[in-house]
């Protein structure tokens, strides 16, 4: 294969675990559970959770 192709794949599947994770903290907030079980669950840091939070607040209030 293409190395260019094996490029492109890879930065799809770096995109989905990535989106992957935004879907857990999501869920994780919306269930109550504190920064610090998030952040050890999900293998993340503080500012994720935060950008996370902002983001949803933002379509929440459209």
């Amino acid at each position: 294969m293409d190395s260019a192709w094996k490029e492109i794949l890879a930065d799809e599947r770096a995109r989905g675990r990535e989106e992957g994770k935004t879907l857990i903290i999501q869920n994780m907030i919306n269930r109550n559970f504190t920064d610090k079980d998030i952040r050890a669950a999900v293998k993340c840091r503080q500012k994720t959770i935060d950008e996370v939070r902002e983001k949803n607040a933002c379509q929440a209030a459209r």
